[in-house]
């Protein structure tokens, strides 16, 4: 007789959290109950394999053969936690630092998660130049993430997918805005400066400080920061905070 909460372990098994158990299998006139069990258990890892490697094509790019023993080896760590596989790439990043991966293949995965997550995300409210001058409480959009690299991964990545000759790879501080626009996403460098003041006020920081706190370390930027404003209400990148 099955347990009572016989589905979710039966979805626990499918999914690689429990052993596999064919006593609850019949088998067929083709199939024993063990390969019974296996042909659904197989199935489901395929899937979330195809599922993993779309979200992490730069990476899946980079690792080349390693690719396939790599991605494995996370689904074995970190089998699907909910009823549905997107964002099952979700805690790779983590994965990838305890797992000591290079840092370029840590910064390539970071890219991928923002790239997926900016997609799926919900569109800004529009930001005009009149609510600027009211120095209000801002934030980045949905849509919108930064990321600090170490190297130019965001370079390659697009190469790659766009099957192109990729450059070489590169160590060197790139700080990164993705964003979509339309439906895709971009990414862009950022002078450091512009990067840090979208950091700072992303963190919660007002509008004031930041911009008094960025001008100190760079004084040269004071012209620009009326261009830069109007830059950010013309892209969408950012919005008032509500909360």
């Amino acid at each position: 007789m099955l347990p009572s909460d016989w589905q979710e372990k039966m979805a626990a098994m499918i999914r690689g959290a429990e052993p596999l158990d064919a006593s609850w299998f019949a088998g067929g006139p083709t199939v024993t109950p063990d390969e019974q069990i296996a042909v659904y258990h197989n199935q489901y890892r395929l899937r979330m394999y195809d599922a993993l490697a779309e979200e992490l094509p730069g990476l899946s790019w980079m690792l080349g053969d390693e690719a396939e023993d790599v991605l494995w080896r996370y689904l074995d760590a970190n089998p699907p936690n909910t009823w549905t596989l997107n964002r099952i790439a979700a805690r790779f990043q983590d994965w990838a630092v305890a797992e000591r991966m290079s840092d370029e293949q840590v910064d390539m995965t970071k890219l991928d998660l923002a790239v997926a997550a900016s997609f799926e995300a919900a569109w800004g409210k529009p930001l005009s130049v009149a609510q600027l001058m009211e120095m209000p409480s801002l934030r980045l959009s949905p849509h919108a993430r930064l990321l600090r690299l170490r190297s130019n991964v965001h370079l390659i990545r697009s190469a790659a997918l766009q099957k192109k000759d990729a450059p070489a790879l590169e160590s060197i501080d790139r700080p990164l805005l993705v964003f979509r626009r339309g439906i895709r996403v971009r990414h862009m460098e950022l002078p450091l400066p512009q990067w840090t003041l979208l950091s700072r006020i992303d963190a919660g920081e007002d509008l004031g400080s930041a911009l008094e706190a960025v001008v100190a370390e760079w004084p040269d930027v004071a012209p620009q920061l009326g261009e830069w404003f109007k830059a950010f209400a013309e892209t969408d990148w950012v919005q008032v905070r509500e909360d």
